[in-house]
Parts: C-alpha cells; sequence; structure tokens
C-alpha cells in the first residue's frame, strides 16, 4: 500500500512539472520569423520589423530564465561590472581567450627542464573581458571573480600582428605592471577591439600623456580641488574619525605603523572614537575596510604588524576587514633598505587623508605640547621661586636656599623696572584679552575637566629618546613611568583633499594592493581585486557633508599627486621618482626663500650612497642667487636629536645630516665656502642657508 501510494505522488508531481512546464513554454519569447521578398520591403515594413524585434527583446529580458542566460549576457555585452554605482560604462566587453602564464612582476616562477615543456605550454582560457574608461580587466566565467586590472599608465599600449603576439587575432597589452595577451575568434573582432583599446589609449585621462603631467607623475594636474591642511594630530584625527563614519561604500588605509587601539578623539574615557571600534563599527554596516601596513623585520623594529593585523581583521565578524602586510623579507631577493612610509585614508575613493601623521602611537598631539599627562594627579600650581625656597628651607636645604635666594635677587636686579604684558592667545592665534568674560570661565572650566583626564593612555605616553615602544599587546599599560620621564611632544602635518585628486590618491592604492594581492594572495578568494571608479561622475565625486568632518571650509586648490615607487613597492617595470622631481623643480623656481622642515635631512653631494639632488640644487639656486644679488634664503628646521633610544643609531643619523649641512667637502656650506675661492665672493654663507634644529 505504502509502495503505491509513493508511485501514485511520483506521477503526480511528474505530471505538475510537465503542466508547469508547459506553462512556461507558451511564455517563452519566439523569434519573429517572416520571409518577405526584398523587392517588397519598404521603409515602413523595416520600422514594423525592428518593432516586433524590440518587443521580442523585451520579453527575452523579463524571462526569468533568458535574462540570466550566459547567451543573453553575450549578446547584449553585459555582466556584473557593467551596472555598479560610480564605476564607469564599459566601452567594450566580450568573451575572449586569454593566454595562461602571462608576467608582470612579482610573480613567481618555477625553473623547470626543457624535456618538460611541453607539460608546462601556454594555453587558452576564455574569460569575459571589460575596458572600463582607464583600465582593462577580465572576469573567470564560473565564479564571476573579477581578476587583476589593468590600470591606464604612461606606458600602457598595445601590439597587433604575428609577428609582435606570436598568435593570429591576438593582441598584446601592455602597462607598467603587466603583460596581456588575448586571442580573438575573428580578424573582425580583433578589429574590433583593437578599435576600443586605441580609443582608450586616447581617452587616458592624462595617465598617459607625458606632456600633461608634471615632474612625470602617474597622474595629472586637477584643477579646482578642495582641499584643507592639519597641524598636529589632534585636529586631523578628528577630522579622521568622523570622516570614516561617512563611509558609504569602501575605506582604504595604509601606514607605516599602525595602532589598532589609538584614540582618535581626546580627551575620553569611551572607547566609541578607537580606532579599531570606529573600523569594526563600518564594517558591521557593509563598508569594505582595506588596510596595508608595512611590514617590519622584527628584530631592528617593534611595530608588531603581525599583531595589527589580526586585530583589525577580528573586529569585523563578516570578514569585511582585510590587512595587507608587505613587504617579505626573504632571505634572497627581500627588501631590507625601504620601508613603505606613507599614510593614507581614503574613503569612498573621493575623500582622501595624506600627509606625515601615521595613525599609531606617539602621534596624537595639539598646541600645548604637553609633556606631562597625570590626569587627576596633575599638579598645576604655580609656585613663585620664593615659596620653593621656603620648602627647601622646611625641608632642611640650607646650601640650596642661599643659592637660590643669590638666583633669584639676580634675576630681579636683571628684571629692574621693565613694565611686563603678559598676553595669552587662543588656538586661532587672536588675545585671550578680546574674548568675553563668559568664554574665558567657559575656557577655563573646559581646561579643567581635561586636566582630570588622561590624554595619552598606556602606550600613547611615549618618549623614543628615552625607551623605544615594547609589549604593544599590552596597549592600555604605560612602558615608560611618566611621574619621572616627560612624553615627547610630536609636531606634522596632513591634509584631506576632496574630488578627482582623491580618486588619483585611491588609484595609487589599489595599484599596490592589487599587486600585493598578487604577490601574497593570487588564488585567495577573500582577498579581492580593487578597481578604480570613474572620473565622470560629478555626482558621485561631489561631498557636500564636508561639515560632518571638517570644522571650516575647504578651500580650492589646483593640486597634483606626486609618489616614489619601484619594482618592489609598486610592481613597476620602472622607478617612478616625482616627489624627488617635485622637489627639485619647486627649489630651482623659488623666488623669495625656501623653507624645509623634516625630520631628518641627508642629501650629500657626489655622494655613491646618497643620489637624491636636494642639496645639489639648493647649492645651485643660491649660487644664482649669490650671482644675481638676489635676497634669497633657505631655512631648513629638524629636530635636535633623531628619534632613536640607540646611541649609535642616533649617532649614525647624525653623522649623516651634518655631512649633508656643515660637515666634509661634500655639505651645502663647505661647497659654498669653496665656491668663494673660484671668485663668487660669497663672503658669509650665513646670508643664504640657515638651520635650526629644534
Amino acid at each position: 500500500m505504502n509502495r503505491l501510494n509513493s508511485l501514485r505522488n511520483d506521477c503526480i508531481s511528474k505530471i505538475f512539472v510537465c503542466l508547469l512546464m508547459q506553462n512556461e513554454n507558451q511564455d517563452y519569447p519566439r523569434f519573429p520569423t517572416k520571409n518577405d521578398r526584398m523587392a517588397f520591403i519598404n521603409d515602413t515594413i523595416i520600422q514594423q520589423r525592428c518593432a516586433i524585434l524590440i518587443d521580442y527583446l523585451n520579453k527575452v529580458l523579463k524571462h526569468p530564465k533568458f535574462r540570466k542566460h550566459s547567451a543573453t549576457c553575450e549578446f547584449f555585452e553585459v555582466s556584473c561590472l557593467s551596472f555598479i554605482y560610480g564605476v564607469s560604462i564599459s566601452r567594450k566587453e566580450g568573451y575572449l581567450l586569454k593566454r595562461s602564464h602571462d608576467e608582470y612582476p612579482g610573480q613567481r616562477i618555477l625553473f623547470r627542464l626543457a624535456l618538460f615543456c611541453d607539460i608546462f605550454k601556454r594555453h587558452h582560457d576564455r574569460k569575459w573581458f571589460v575596458i572600463k574608461d582607464s583600465y582593462v580587466t577580465y572576469i573567470r566565467p564560473n565564479t564571476h571573480e573579477v581578476r587583476f586590472p589593468m590600470l591606464v599608465d604612461r606606458d600602457f599600449h598595445i601590439l597587433t600582428g604575428l609577428r609582435n603576439v606570436g598568435a593570429h587575432h591576438g593582441i598584446k597589452i601592455k602597462n607598467l605592471q603587466r603583460t596581456l595577451v588575448i586571442k580573438c575568434r575573428t580578424s573582425r573582432d580583433s578589429d574590433e577591439w583593437t578599435q576600443h583599446l586605441s580609443n582608450l589609449i586616447q581617452q587616458g585621462k592624462g595617465f598617459i600623456d607625458k606632456t600633461a603631467s608634471r615632474f612625470v607623475s602617474f597622474a595629472p594636474v586637477r584643477e579646482n580641488q578642495l582641499a584643507y591642511w592639519f597641524v598636529n594630530g589632534k585636529s586631523y584625527m578628528e577630522a579622521v574619525a568622523r570622516a570614516l563614519l561617512t563611509a558609504k561604500e569602501e575605506v582604504f588605509i595604509t601606514d607605516w605603523w599602525l595602532s589598532p587601539e589609538i584614540m582618535l578623539i581626546r580627551p575620553t574615557d569611551d572607547e566609541t572614537f578607537r580606532l579599531d571600534n570606529v573600523l569594526g563599527r563600518i564594517a558591521d554596516a557593509g563598508i569594505r575596510v582595506y588596510v596595508m601596513v608595512f611590514k617590519e623585520m622584527s628584530f631592528a623594529m617593534g611595530l608588531n604588524s603581525a599583531y595589527t593585523k589580526r586585530i583589525l581583521t577580528n573586529k569585523s565578524k563578516g570578514g569585511f576587514i582585510k590587512v595587507i602586510r608587505h613587504p617579505d623579507h626573504h632571505p634572497k631577493g627581500g627588501v631590507f633598505l625601504w620601508s613603505h612610509h606613507e599614510k593614507l585614508v581614503v574613503i569612498d575613493q573621493k575623500i582622501a587623508f595624506v600627509g606625515g601623521i601615521d595613525l599609531c602611537y606617539g602621534r596624537w598631539d595639539d598646541d600645548f605640547m604637553r609633556l606631562v599627562d597625570l590626569g587627576a594627579d596633575n599638579d598645576t600650581t604655580l609656585k613663585s621661586p620664593f615659596d620653593i625656597v621656603a620648602e627647601k628651607v622646611a625641608a632642611g636645604g640650607t646650601e640650596i636656599v642661599e643659592s637660590a635666594q643669590k638666583a633669584t635677587t639676580q634675576m630681579a636686579e636683571q628684571a629692574g623696572e621693565k613694565p611686563i604684558k603678559r598676553v595669552r592667545k587662543n588656538s586661532n592665534g587672536s588675545d585671550i584679552g578680546d574674548i568675553p568674560e563668559e568664554s574665558q570661565s567657559a575656557i577655563g572650566q573646559s581646561s579643567e575637566i581635561d586636566r582630570k583626564q588622561k590624554f595619552f593612555i598606556g602606550k600613547d605616553y611615549s618618549n623614543v629618546y628615552e625607551k623605544d615602544f615594547e609589549t604593544l599587546e599590552k596597549y592600555s599599560e604605560d612602558y615608560i613611568d611618566r611621574k619621572l620621564v616627560p612624553r615627547m611632544p610630536w609636531h606634522d602635518e596632513a591634509l584631506v583633499v576632496i574630488g578627482e585628486i582623491a580618486r588619483d590618491v585611491a588609484r595609487h592604492f589599489i595599484q599596490r594592493w592589487n599587486i600585493h594581492k598578487c604577490e601574497k594572495y593570487l588564488n585567495n578568494d577573500h582577498y579581492p581585486f580593487l578597481l578604480p571608479k570613474s572620473y565622470d561622475d560629478e555626482e558621485d565625486l561631489t561631498v557636500k557633508n564636508w561639515r560632518e568632518f571638517l570644522q571650516y571650509k575647504p578651500f580650492k586648490v589646483d593640486a597634483q599627486c606626486v609618489r616614489s615607487v619601484g619594482p618592489w613597492s609598486a610592481g613597476t617595470r620602472t622607478i617612478e621618482s616625482s616627489i624627488h622631481n617635485a622637489y627639485i623643480q619647486m627649489i630651482t623656481a623659488a623666488k623669495y626663500y625656501i623653507y624645509i622642515e623634516n625630520q631628518f635631512f641627508i642629501t650629500i653631494g657626489y655622494d655613491p650612497q646618497v643620489r637624491n639632488q636636494v642639496g645639489d640644487t639648493l647649492f645651485r639656486r643660491i649660487e644664482r642667487a649669490h650671482k644675481s644679488n638676489e635676497k634669497f634664503r633657505v631655512y631648513i628646521v629638524i629636530p635636535l636629536l633623531p628619534g632613536f633610544d640607540s646611541i649609535n643609531a642616533v649617532q649614525a643619523v647624525l653623522f649623516f645630516i651634518m655631512r649633508s649641512i656643515t660637515k666634509g667637502d661634500s655639505s651645502l656650506f663647505k661647497r659654498l665656502e669653496k665656491a668663494e675661492k673660484i671668485d663668487l665672493g660669497i663672503n658669509n654663507t650665513g646670508n643664504y642657508p640657515q638651520h635650526l634644529m629644534k
């Protein structure tokens, strides 16, 4: 009985499926076929046939099975990349044959014997290719995974023909990072794809035209861009924190050192604006976060980038935070003398924070440059010299009291009857005396509240002269005694740019991310390739909510993105030194003075190890000013000592700095003194270069 019931149910289900298929077949759009003699075809019939064909195609697109069919997508040349917001309109899409084992810098190629070459013979795979406004990419048909995008750059070009490509109907595409060979089915397809690629080169948005790009940079000059400066870490980190919360799609971050537990807004006991919590919050909202940090040599530096990666990736349960540490330090062919030293935060590829401030310990500071941070234990009472003497007397220090009395008397005599004017200034530069009494009382109350809270928690209270960072996992614990050792202030600058220039910064990040993925996570689908957004979408480039993260209105500038990259850092075949080129041209074009403020100043003329031309260009500019009898100054401001706790490291850096400025025949001052002997008449080099070690 049970067997009969099961057979009956099977029959009913099969009949039901057949009825469904019959109903579906009735709804299937059928291609209109009607044979008309050519002699009877006129414009009216053609219009009717077009209307019938349009109706048929609309029915195909409305049918669920046909709409998603690969043949339909191929006919209409659409894919998963065709309708993404912010990505440009596709210039051309379709199936092509891609040659395997194409080469790009960083790819590991195994050595193989000639006897087994037939096993590794190159073959062609069918891929879906897409031409966008500034790059070419392809998709794996079975997984719809986007593969390595070839960005248009100054070396982007195509080759055709059997001799250049090695295949009939083939096209070779090359840029600074990769060589890609594709094969078309027919010569007609080859000509069509070649034409679209040629149009891509012609519409290269300034990435190809070397004359349109100053300083041999990868990006052109962008006019009327919005920008805003930040001096010191307080205003910068507050703006970064608030801007991160405005993200809608993706966030790019790269730092030399990134501390996950850094507090972005202070003083506060609330950990809402701690960096890892902010990133975890936006990741939980579906925002993709991509982070690149410098992978240090652990025996030489205590950055602990592995800890940074572990903390950040664990903040997103959905896996929306991806971290790449680069470079790997192999015994053979590793990178030991260079590091990734850029600091970027890019939001939705239209807001970019750039500059010299890492999101790490020791970088947050404000105009007060606090040396002491004891929180509620701060002793802020001002004591006169007489009060100090009285305390010493009570303590029984007679010799110290006598010397202190002499010093106090001498200070009083030197002061005489000169009037003393005390003017306090607020952070905006105005006299605090001009502020109404109500505002002054509010300022006093705010300062009193601030003094009760610590600004620098745990490892953030730092002094690298005393001791370098250690045990970063215990972030809330002090590593130096803040009651005995003052903290070391940190002065630095950064800026935010909005618009096309932010797209260029994002493009640089994408170029680095993609090549590092190829090197480290080529077959890991959890680390996707990134795609640059379109420069044509003015609405997407417009940022109307800048008040949510900026205190004042940004100003308009003409800006250009410059960088320093090479084979190890960005996988490019050539080295780009557009930062160095910009320095040289700006120094040469200076009219009245040059101000240089830097952590180090190492530029030695005619030195085989130090090859930058900054010092030589300064010498030639000063020489030209002297010959023309111009009033010209060069101001160089550097730290008094390099920020290292090792005396050997401090001495090594000071050795090169002194050789650059004053010591040695190749230093700037010595070269100017030698120039005096050849009748340049420079009697006092102090009239031109002046350096200050602060």
